[in-house]
């Protein structure tokens, strides 16, 4: 929300507690918008170490799964940490257009290739919350990536195949003409999964003020499970299979935080999208090969 002059802004966690939340801001990115994971890891610990209650990355890599799986597999030790010391990690799930576990033809100066089995890291680790885009029409944005075929055909649709592939984002949020800081201290519009993630992450500091034992070690599931009740289903495209999943309601939200802390089960329900489970946990090791870029808006 714009405060009305040209001196800034005001984000969701700001705007419904004024004063209460608090940006830790981290530079793990170069000028340029490029990183390692050595750096992104480094700023998960300095967040760690520094009381962080919520961490909101708006970056990200695209790289074959079976790459994925050669550099680590799906448990990434430091997002891990973060996870079972209560704090709530959203990530952005990018801006190719591609299904996630599906095709994915990537473009550069050298020709384009295409991607069998696309993955995005570092939002394709267990635990995380993989945020997606929508446009005002309430529709997926052209831009944001989407369920995959594995997803639309019953696999898990929100986290992973059995091979721990991730197929979908978790959520998606407003992402299209979002009125954003810009380099330089101006502001502009800007479109993309990284203007959608921190609107969850700012959902996350809410439920972080707010709801009772949010610093838990179940901070994580709990917070997923909360946002899984606040969904609605999209309007329908010409491609359903980018349509499912739903959009966060914050209507929706702020009831069932408040039905939450006062122990009340006897709120307005979302339309119905289909089984989802919470986030899993598994114990293959640590590391996603070095190839992390900025996710750049459209």
């Amino acid at each position: 929300k714009h405060d009305g002059t040209e001196n800034g802004m005001i984000g969701i966690g700001e705007l419904a507690a004024p004063g209460k939340v608090k940006i830790m801001p981290i530079k793990v990115l170069n000028k340029k918008g490029g990183g390692s994971t050595a750096a992104i890891n480094k700023g998960i610990r300095w967040a760690i170490k520094n009381g962080a209650d919520v961490l909101s990355l708006s970056l990200g890599g695209g790289v074959e799964f079976d790459t994925f799986q050669k550099g680590g597999g799906s448990e990434n030790s430091i997002i891990r940490e973060a996870i079972d010391k209560g704090i709530i990690v959203v990530i952005a799930a990018g801006n190719e257009n591609c299904p996630l576990g599906g095709n994915c033809k990537q473009s550069s100066l050298f020709g384009s290739s295409t991607i069998s089995k696309y993955t995005v890291v570092p939002c394709s680790y267990n635990g995380a919350i993989c945020v997606g885009a929508t446009d005002p029409n309430a529709t997926l944005a052209e831009y944001s990536n989407f369920p995959s075929s594995l997803a639309s055909k019953g696999v898990n649709p929100t986290i992973k195949s059995r091979t721990h592939q991730r197929t979908s984002p978790d959520i998606v949020a407003p992402g299209t003409d979002i009125y954003s800081t810009f380099i330089g201290g101006k502001y502009k519009l800007m479109s993309g999964t990284s203007m959608a993630t921190p609107y969850i992450a700012g959902l996350a500091a809410l439920y972080k003020l707010k709801a009772k034992n949010a610093n838990a070690t179940s901070a994580q599931k709990d917070f997923w499970s909360l946002i899984q009740a606040s969904e609605v289903a999209l309007k329908q495209e010409k491609n359903p299979t980018r349509s499912n999943i739903g959009q966060i309601d914050l209507n929706y939200f702020s009831q069932k935080l408040k039905d939450l802390n006062q122990g009340s089960s006897e709120s307005v329900s979302p339309p119905p999208l289909g089984p989802v489970d919470p986030p899993e946990k598994d114990s293959t090791s640590t590391n996603a090969p070095n190839i992390l870029s900025a996710i750049c808006s459209f």
